[in-house]
């Protein structure tokens, strides 16, 4: 059961014309709400694949994220400081994004 669920958008962009989104769900893993469960769908990406970090060795969650535009992870914080992390997540995927917006929507 996912505990107090929430929904983003994020828009990676790089030009008007180039840019990725996705739409994040975001969970309390526990009651304490200091663990979140986070998972990422990709639903538009015309972002050139250089501009596209390489991940790490041992980054499975970039490498599926990019590989098959969906992935899950765990992170460590709370729900006031969750857009930050959301957001410093998903640069990690890519090399100097112009910008990063998100936005809280409905289901």
């Amino acid at each position: 059961m996912k505990h107090n669920p929430r929904f983003y958008q994020i828009r990676v962009v790089y030009s008007k014309h180039e840019m990725d989104t996705y739409v994040v769900l975001v969970h309390d893993i526990d009651r304490s709400q200091n663990r979140l469960g986070v998972e990422f769908y990709s639903i538009f990406s015309n972002v050139d694949e250089a501009k596209r970090a390489v991940p790490d060795a041992g980054d499975a969650f970039i490498r599926e994220l990019q590989e098959a535009g969906q992935a899950a992870t765990e992170l460590e914080g709370s729900q006031p400081f969750e857009q930050q992390l959301l957001s410093d997540t998903i640069k990690q995927g890519y090399i100097d994004p112009l910008q990063v917006a998100l936005r809280k929507v409905r289901p």
